[in-house]
């Protein structure tokens, strides 16, 4: 079965050779618990290490402006790759899942079953790439069905998909049959929003997608008299020059405005403040959990369709 490499041994040579003296490390929810185990791997180094806390759900989770608090002169981000440019000292460590030769024969032989003839792609989050591109190769020699790739872009391989982002296959989604998901969990998997998709895994063979219905919450713009607009201090999420062009439309319509700054909101975070709607400028994922809050909560976008339609 898969288990994921986080290659320590390589990234010993990176931290030994580098001038900083003490790293800020960052972990993913799933991967705190293996601090200690990590850095242990690299007590030889005579490096010193400060492990962060705070959440960090993606790679736009960089917590640059604590690396001087911190006295830390280097990030070390694991579990994803290279999101966003900055000015700080970051050393981006995805880790990627190794795999035996029974895991590529048994995954080849599943997907030609279920979509032969088909044309399909084949996605997930970094961590698979290496085996992706093992299933791909294996599929395109045996030629059972049409396989095909995405395209680079920015932030992402052919192929890869980030939880707010699946551009990498936009342009091919109208010629597929079916776009299979080869990764774990289910925060990925949903950012496909494709009906044709179906996440793959050894035990339980192919699950088909099950797309969610958000309620139209836009509309409820016109009768809120205070409306909230949250800006998140994330660096890879922050856009305050958008939320200032909001306010600007949101002041025309002759409505309150409050701007709402912070690391995470939630529901807990809102109440007593007055507001009869949030507007989300930070990861668009966030409205998915529209049910957690007590009122509307829509993305900026979904605003700015509101605003031209009705202003």
């Amino acid at each position: 079965m898969l288990k994921l490499d986080l290659n320590l041994k390589e990234l010993k040579k990176i931290i030994t050779h580098n001038k900083a003296k003490r790293f800020m490390i960052e972990l993913p929810e799933g991967l705190k618990h293996k601090y200690l185990e990590i850095i242990s791997y690299f007590k030889d180094t005579k490096k010193e290490f400060v492990l962060s806390i705070d959440t960090t759900f993606g790679a736009c989770d960089i917590y640059e402006n604590d690396l001087k608090k911190s006295d830390c002169h280097t990030i070390i981000h694991f579990g994803h790759s290279k999101f966003i440019n900055t000015k700080q000292n970051i050393i981006y460590w995805p880790g990627y899942y190794s795999f035996e030769k029974e895991d590529i024969e048994r995954a080849i032989k599943d997907i030609e079953k279920h979509f032969a003839k088909k044309k399909i792609t084949i996605v997930g989050p970094i961590q698979y790439e290496n085996f992706i591109t093992e299933v791909i190769n294996g599929l395109k020699k045996h030629n059972k069905l049409d396989i095909i790739l995405g395209k680079k872009t920015n932030r992402l391989n052919p192929n890869q998909i980030l939880g707010c982002d699946c551009s990498s296959i936009q342009n091919i989604t109208n010629k597929l049959d079916a776009i299979v998901y080869l990764g774990d969990g289910a925060f990925h998997f949903n950012a496909l929003h494709n009906e044709k998709s179906y996440k793959y895994d050894f035990q339980n063979g192919f699950k088909e997608l099950q797309i969610t219905k958000k309620p139209n919450y836009g509309a409820l713009f016109l009768e809120s008299k205070v409306v909230g607009i949250y800006v998140s201090s994330k660096i890879g999420q922050n856009k305050i020059k958008i939320c200032e062009g909001l306010v600007k439309k949101i002041e025309k319509t002759k409505k309150e405005v409050i701007i709402l700054y912070g690391n995470e909101i939630n529901n807990e975070k809102l109440l007593g403040l007055g507001i009869n709607m949030l507007i989300n400028t930070a990861c668009p994922r966030i409205t998915d959990d529209y049910k957690n809050y007590s009122l509307p909560i829509i993305d900026y976008k979904e605003f700015l369709e509101v605003y031209k339609k009705y202003y």
